[in-house]
């Protein structure tokens, strides 16, 4: 919401480091696996295992660089470069980029040759001057440094002396400026600076300190006129952002900040609500991150808020897709959001990056969900197997790979499919940083002098914890192609292990020394494990991995199958066709006279088996798992290697072809209709099939789910925008129920922008409204423009809105027209159900009238930021409905996936007995909410046990006076649990809720003590303490 200022989570101390369960170990059950010498100790000091949101950053590391004051606190440091040493397949893949393009590219690509660079000359002079030595060298040297490698290395310090040679008096550095261009343009510097920033975490080069800082003065005094003026380095300012900060916690000196602050202000706006600066997938991979860098400086939660929304902004619009990215074959364009549009191999290293530096400042797990998205399902595929070519675009489904020229299907002209290692000029040189600087940051420190391991691989760290020892981690583990990691320490001291819990993985358990923790995990959480280690001690950490389909909407209603962190493409046949490097290059490549194709050669990938099917069934269970040998050269991303497989019957779409641009057709809208015979074939996982369809279409007649509730991962993201939500259920007080609220002839928008303002004077920021269905069949057009008048008026007041659609409480029979007075001294006297008694009498007829109605409300506010979210059915159950309203829940959590909203769906769990109904409203909702009027310990107990799910917990009814639900005693207790405070009342009025429930007073007089409500009707307040208090928790 555009006018609501958001608490981000970290920036508060991640409430007291965001414990969700917690388990001890205690001596005797250490006894059975403890050696004896370690008895002593461990009966002093308990292992304690908890399950935590994020680390806490109330303290510093004391060991590696964190973020200086006044730079807010990460929740996690990086390593330096050296201290994570990759094994198994990492190790592998790393090893093949040596062999490979990465590290033999300075003998093909023109612009590495030494002779006559501008990089390369000391002086700045010469050709070749822009981004393609610094994206090489960036990933180059990191490879080197992970390889231990020394020709490898000396290279890199041979091409960096010339860097450092290069600096000029006034502390420029690099190529100089072109003729026609004074100023120079600072992008490649920003990559450059990257490479040696790795340098001083391998070397301790003090010469770097001094170099960087002269830059920045330099930086300082050109003016904001000439800084970051062209379109590279006005996109990608915040590299350099995050370069001035990587000194500033070195040296501490403040000038720095001042540059910094130059540097965001002549950035492009990479915060503009609901539109990106450019939809460059580079541009947009790379630096949608850059206002969540300068919040470090800053504090303005709306920057960070605004790096979630540019992340999902370009998903929600280009990337309803599998594989963690997004379609821009270039650009992102309208029109073209099937899975058939590519992104380049750079878009996804530079994701890559972004998602590692974001688990680091943030400490959100889904950073890391994202990471391993690409990782392992999208970039794999962008190169050859032996690593020796790359293409510049990889798309989700992708049918060839070859030299033709498919625009407009894809922006460029040109052979942009194609594997040539002469090709591809920026993709060419930038991909050499993808899994280096993936594997260094497998593991990092925390601020409570633990270590992370927060994306999981085979891998032997080294780190300071505790008071100052170094500790090894010693990590064995196939995954992601397995569920199981072993971690193997050697140390001697007390600190915390943090394990990930992927938002994928449901039922995570830990095992320490063979003896199963008790702690309950969650999705998109981590495992804390604070204990006083010993050499030899085993933590194994088991993530279940099981089958799960998820439903693309908005995209044809295609299917994406996973296994964990696995997406599966259908296994295609590939045949591969050598072609000349050089005659099939895109037309702005360049090598060097020496280079020789004929032992680089090019390749078309074809399919050789047909491609064009839909799945046939689609529940997870119809899925047949197959686990295969592991690869004995230690690589599993090819077809033959996979170590794991799954069988699924799928049916062919004989009108699913190849178009006129030489790409497979657009996905059909599922379901499909074929009459093609059940198949069983195999699917293998997406990373290791360079053909792929990954996003397949639906055969009708299967049993295909059209809708998947919000993960984890996007529930808790959506509800980390959000300051604390807190406010009142509203109806004016001059209406007695929802149709005298909503209908035109009684519709009080005076009254409204009053009462609102009472809310706002202190603090509220939210209001549930009930809608009714009869105020919008009586006049459509009118209901919804009657709606935007109300949301124009909250916004105003800075109050968002969760709307309620369906109520199962108090009179059976609503009825459009002049309402009834209110009864005097009688709660809600005047109260109507929506539908009410007539959909359990006739629900054949009425359905179709209420799917019109909340398909038409969604479909016009679905992208309504003034909209908290859709509280799509209020008590269903209740008057002794019972089980009889399940059908009507179920059928609008279903018309509300079909419309897909940017808000979330949800209804309120409030009567425990009512089991079917309880497990199926907790089931479908994207975030908790529920009702409880009950005591403060009432309230801990239900929250704890809502918050086992991993959501965000909203309630949505309290505050009950005569019940002992007050204010004082509850309001507290849901702002210390991060639990949205939605009381009932804030107007008395003609709902007559100052009353309680079923003591009615006849006489109508005010009763002592109300039962609901905050104010009179003229502003003032019930009760001026429990005012007072609102404020103080508010912060008005």
């Amino acid at each position: 919401m555009k006018h609501i200022f958001l608490l981000f989570a970290f920036a508060a101390a991640v409430i007291c480091a965001g414990t969700i369960a917690q388990a001890q170990t205690t001596p005797a059950q250490s006894a059975a696996t403890a050696q004896p010498a370690h008895q002593a100790v461990r009966r002093q000091s308990p292992t304690v295992v908890t399950v935590v949101s994020r680390p806490p950053t109330t303290t510093t590391n004391a060991f590696y660089t964190s973020n200086r004051a006044p730079l807010a606190p990460s929740s996690f440091i990086k390593l330096p470069v050296g201290s994570v040493s990759p094994n198994g397949w990492l190790k592998r893949y790393l090893e093949l980029q040596r062999a490979g393009l990465t590290g033999h590219l300075a003998e093909i690509s023109a612009w590495l040759e030494k002779k006559d660079n501008a990089w390369y000359s000391g002086t700045g002079q010469g050709d070749h001057g822009w981004e393609e030595v610094p994206y090489w060298l960036n990933g180059y040297g990191d490879l080197a440094y992970l390889l231990k490698d020394p020709k490898m290395i000396a290279t890199v310090k041979d091409w960096l002396g010339k860097v450092f040679e290069s600096q000029r008096a006034d502390g420029y550095f690099g190529p100089a400026p072109s003729k026609d261009r004074p100023m120079p343009d600072l992008w490649p510097n920003m990559r450059m600076l990257w490479c040696i920033q790795a340098y001083y975490e391998y070397s301790g080069d003090k010469r770097v300190l001094d170099f960087m800082a002269r830059y920045f003065r330099w930086e300082a005094g050109v003016p904001d006129k000439d800084l970051l003026k062209t379109y590279w380095e006005n996109s990608r300012g915040g590299d350099n952002l995050y370069s001035i900060y990587w000194l500033y916690n070195i040296t501490g000196e403040s000038w720095l900040l001042d540059v910094a602050e130059k540097i965001h202000r002549n950035t492009a706006n990479w915060t503009q609500d609901g539109k990106l600066p450019n939809w460059h997938n580079v541009n947009v991979a790379q630096s949608f991150r850059e206002p969540a860098t300068y919040f470090l400086q800053n504090h303005d939660s709306a920057l960070m808020n605004a790096t979630y929304k540019d992340f999902y902004l370009i998903r929600a619009l280009y990337g309803q897709v599998p594989g963690g990215m997004f379609g821009a074959d270039e650009n992102a364009r309208p029109g073209y959001t099937d899975p058939r549009q590519a992104v380049e191999t750079c878009g996804m290293v530079e994701q890559m990056a972004s998602d590692e530096l974001l688990m680091g400042f943030t400490g959100d797990p889904m950073w890391g969900d994202n990471c391993e998205d690409v990782a392992f399902n999208t970039y794999p595929a962008a190169v050859m197997p032996d690593f020796r070519g790359l293409r510049y675009l990889t798309a989700p489904n992708m049918v060839v790979s070859d030299s033709m020229n498919h625009a407009p299907g894809l922006q460029n002209d040109g052979p942009f499919l194609m594997m040539n290692p002469f090709s591809s000029r920026c993709c060419q040189h930038n991909h050499t940083y993808g899994w280096p600087f993936y594997a260094e940051h497998l593991w990092m420190a925390t601020p409570d002098n633990g270590v992370a391991a927060l994306l999981y691989s085979a891998a032997r760290i080294k780190a300071k914890v505790g008071k100052g020892e170094m500790a090894t981690f010693e990590v064995k583990t196939h995954y992601p192609f397995s569920e199981n990691i072993r971690i193997t320490v050697t140390a001697h001291q007390r600190f915390p292990l943090y394990l990930r819990v992927p938002g994928w993985c449901e039922g995570a358990t830990v095992s320490i020394n063979g003896q199963r923790q008790n702690a309950t995990t969650s999705p998109d959480t981590y495992l804390r494990i604070d204990r006083t280690w010993h050499p030899g001690d085993v933590v194994d950490l088991t993530l279940p991995m099981q089958v799960t389909t998820h439903t693309w909407d908005k995209n044809a209603n295609s299917v994406s199958v996973n296994y964990g962190p696995l997406t599966f493409s259908l296994k295609i046949k590939e045949d591969y066709k050598k072609v000349d490097s050089k005659a099939s290059a895109i037309g702005d490549s360049k090598w060097q006279a020496s280079a020789d194709a004929s032992q680089w050669p090019a390749y078309e990938i074809l399919p050789g088996s047909a491609w064009n099917y839909a799945l046939s069934d689609v529940q997870p269970g119809d899925f047949r798992v197959v686990k295969r040998p592991w690869p004995e050269d230690n690589f599993p991303f090819t077809p033959s290697a996979v170590p794991i497989e799954l069988t699924a019957k799928v049916q062919q779409i004989a009108t699913w072809t190849i178009d006129k641009y030489g790409l497979c057709g657009v996905l059909p809208q599922s379901p499909v209709q074929t009459a093609a015979p059940v198949e069983e074939l195999t699917l293998i996982p997406m990373g290791a099939a360079r053909l792929r369809i990954s996003a397949f279409p639906v055969a009708a007649g299967t049993t295909a789910t059209s809708w998947r509730r919000w993960s984890s991962a996007k529930a808790n993201a959506w509800y980390a925008h959000w300051p604390w939500l807190r406010g009142s259920n509203f109806t004016p007080s001059t209406a007695i129920n929802q149709l005298e609220m909503w209908q035109a002839e009684t519709f009080d928008t005076t009254t409204i922008d009053r009462e609102l303002g009472y809310a706002e004077g202190i603090g509220f920021n939210a209001m549930r409204v009930f809608l009714h269905h009869l105020a919008w069949q009586e006049d459509p057009e009118g209901f919804k423009q009657r709606v935007s008048q109300y949301l124009a008026i909250a916004d105003r007041h800075h109050i968002g809105t969760i709307f309620v659609f369906f109520d199962d409480c108090w009179n059976p029979v609503p009825h459009t027209g002049k309402q009834p007075a209110p009864r005097p001294g009688i709660h809600n006297s005047g109260w109507v159900q929506d539908p009410g008694f007539a959909v359990h009498q006739d629900s054949a007829g009425l359905y179709p009238i209420l799917e019109r109605y909340v398909k038409d409300i969604l479909t016009t506010f679905k992208t309504d930021t003034r909209i908290v979210l859709w509280d799509l059915y209020n008590e269903p159950g209740g008057s002794n409905y019972g089980d009889s309203s399940l059908a009507l829940l179920q059928h609008v959590f279903t018309w509300g996936r079909e419309i897909n909203p940017d808000q979330p769906l949800s209804a309120g769990v409030w009567d425990n007995h009512q089991k079917p109904l309880c497990e199926y409203q907790l089931d479908a909702s994207d975030v908790i909410t529920y009702h409880n009027y009950g005591s403060p310990e009432d309230q801990q107990h239900e929250i704890d046990s809502l918050k086992k799910y991993g959501r965000p917990v909203i309630c949505t009814e309290y505050m009950a006076r005569t019940r002992g639900s007050l204010f004082t005693n509850i309001m507290p207790v849901l702002k210390k649990n991060n639990v949205a405070a939605i009381n009932w009342g804030l107007v008395s009025g003609k709902t007559n809720t100052i009353y309680a429930w079923g003591t009615p007073m006849p006489d109508g007089s005010e009763p002592k003590i109300w039962f609901h409500d905050v104010f009179r009707k003229d502003g003032t307040p019930f009760s001026t303490e429990e005012v007072t208090l609102i404020k103080s928790l508010t912060g008005k």
